[in-house]
């Protein structure tokens, strides 16, 4: 395509993910010589303003999502908070498309970023969310299709022969899906020398991060061994911070964490899709806490495990169980490659949109 767009690209403040598996997306398309405007919030804005210091980026109203100890409070809490959040997301779109004249709309899962006017795609790797209740998962998919029906295409972030995402990515609306294979943010290196044997990654919202870190430090202080941890978190106990056996590398990103990864033999994190898709041309040993609540994580975590991919472990369990019986059972992941490249895909989708 000759024509320079205007694209404007914004992603759900969900935690981190959204925004780090934009990055290829926007590098891609910056390479192609379109112009990309950002639009993002909370944790997402600093994090892509830091990455493209040269891009334009609109700073939204946060989604403000919150986890609490009690499932009910957080599903509660969360149903009545989105509906406010897409209302003042669609408030935003049209100032912003008062401002500037946008060829494109690439939304990820920011719910309220779509128009009648402007091709509008839906960035997700969810077509079929999960849930243990059955009432709660007709009724979120109920929701969930009724959305992604407003935007032109809907760009699935995985690979059907990979199969990275199992059921959430299968769906059977195939006139307008398109799968554009895992976007990590990172790219995977290969280390002569693992110099680390315990990395912790800490991803996810607060105050779940905090304890789950905490959580974690306490078992490898009693038990002696080393333990590095890559991101940060609000709430640290004083007594991890400064003593040996425990290292804290603060937020890491690109070259940095990849360098990280890459000299570590076992990986202890999240089991956010984002994560995952980070962790994927690695080949490394994982063991995956799912934040607690979160079925998405939970189903993605007994997922791996089942694959052979990972081992899974509630968050609660986890300091009840001795590492040496964790690490006996797992195997090595896989290593995922792209088959089909990125510009290519993107080239053909914006022939077809634009």
């Amino acid at each position: 395509m000759d024509k320079r767009l205007t694209i404007l690209i914004t992603p759900l403040d969900w935690g981190l993910g959204h925004a780090t598996r934009c990055v290829p997306l926007i590098n891609e398309l910056n390479a192609m010589g379109h112009r990309v405007i950002i639009a993002a919030s909370g944790s997402g804005f600093t994090y892509l303003q830091l990455v493209f210091p040269n891009v334009e980026i609109i700073r939204l109203r946060e989604y403000a999502i919150k986890y609490f100890k009690n499932a009910f409070l957080t599903y509660l809490y969360n149903a009545l908070n989105i509906p406010l959040r897409i209302w003042q997301d669609r408030k935003a779109l049209s100032e912003i498309l008062k401002k500037y004249d946008v060829d494109l709309i690439i939304s990820d899962n920011r719910f309220g970023f779509y128009s009648n006017y402007i091709p509008s795609v839906f960035v997700t790797h969810q077509l079929n969310i999960q849930h243990p209740i059955k009432l709660f998962k007709w009724l979120i998919n109920k929701l969930n299709k009724f959305i992604i029906k407003k935007y032109d295409e809907i760009w699935v972030v995985d690979d059907q022969k990979l199969d990275f995402a199992g059921k959430l990515s299968a769906e059977n609306i195939q006139s307008r899906i398109v799968y554009i294979g895992l976007l990590p943010s990172i790219e995977a290196k290969i280390s002569n020398e693992e110099s680390i044997q315990y990395l912790l990654i800490l991803s996810g919202p607060e105050p779940m991060k905090s304890i789950w870190l905490n959580g974690v430090c306490q078992k490898f202080f009693d038990s002696g061994m080393q333990l590095n941890i890559v991101g940060e978190a609000a709430n640290v106990d004083g007594r991890y911070q400064n003593i040996e056996g425990i290292k804290f590398y603060g937020q890491l990103s690109g070259q940095d964490l990849a360098d990280c990864i890459s000299r570590s033999e076992y990986i202890i994190s999240r089991s956010g899709y984002s994560t995952l898709m980070d962790l994927s041309g690695f080949g490394k040993k994982l063991i995956l806490i799912p934040t607690p609540h979160q079925p998405e994580q939970i189903y993605l975590a007994n997922y791996f495990q089942e694959k052979g991919w990972a081992i899974s472990i509630a968050q609660d369990e986890f300091t009840k169980v001795e590492i040496g019986i964790l690490i006996q059972m797992i195997v090595v992941m896989p290593k995922f490659i792209r088959e089909e490249s990125l510009k290519l895909i993107l080239e053909k989708r914006l022939k077809k949109l634009v």
